[in-house]
């Protein structure tokens, strides 16, 4: 069994897989640790300056603490690079990030939020600054669609920073969001005779 690697070699060796898989110079992947008074108060980022041209840059950044978390529960280091990059990709081709700079503006954004249902203890660090209710250990997270590619949403989380931006009580947007949730993620009707059939069959296949 291999070594499980601390949280700064994860970190390390996470760079250098992204820098090699985007073709990009050193310098335009960077590490910020959480500081409540510098670049990165919403937890420790990877930034990746996915474009950059006269009229300024595309930066994109990874929540590192979240994706360790992940590792320690067994995903490789390679795979979790590759996820990474190619929704990197993804959203440099769809333009996501035009959209995000219109995050701290309510009235532009409230059609796109949604909540996102996540475990507390799990994902407890990455909560830290999220916008959220619990209820019995579950988070509902607060959440902002940026776009939609392949039938797969991409979002982000809404941090505290952007609600007292908003200047609004947290229960109104959330009341918004819940609306907006059924809509995008609309419940499914299962035939449950069939569903039965299936895992008896799979659960046959796996004792003969």
């Amino acid at each position: 069994m291999s070594e499980i690697l601390s949280y700064e070699k994860f970190v390390e060796n996470l760079r250098a897989y992204l820098l090699d898989a985007l073709n990009l110079q050193e310098e335009r992947i960077y590490f910020e640790a959480k500081d409540e008074e510098g670049m990165a108060p919403n937890g420790d980022r990877l930034f990746v300056e996915c474009r950059v041209s006269s009229e300024g840059k595309e930066v994109c950044g990874i929540h590192t603490e979240e994706l360790y978390e992940d590792y320690l529960d067994g995903v490789s280091v390679d795979k979790i690079g590759d996820t990474v990059t190619e929704e990197i990709k993804k959203i440099s081709k769809a333009g996501f990030f035009e959209k995000t700079k219109n995050v701290n503006n309510y009235s532009k954004v409230k059609g796109d939020l949604f909540i996102r249902l996540l475990n507390k203890k799990k994902h407890e660090k990455a909560l830290e600054n999220a916008v959220y209710k619990e209820v019995d250990g579950i988070a509902c997270v607060l959440y902002m669609k940026v776009g939609q590619r392949d039938g797969c949403i991409s979002s982000m989380k809404i941090h505290k920073a952007s609600l007292a931006d908003w200047g609004m009580d947290e229960d109104e947007a959330y009341e918004n969001a819940l609306s907006n949730t059924y809509s995008l993620t609309p419940p499914r009707i299962y035939k449950w005779e069939r569903l039965l059939l299936i895992l008896l069959m799979r659960a046959t296949t796996l004792w003969t």
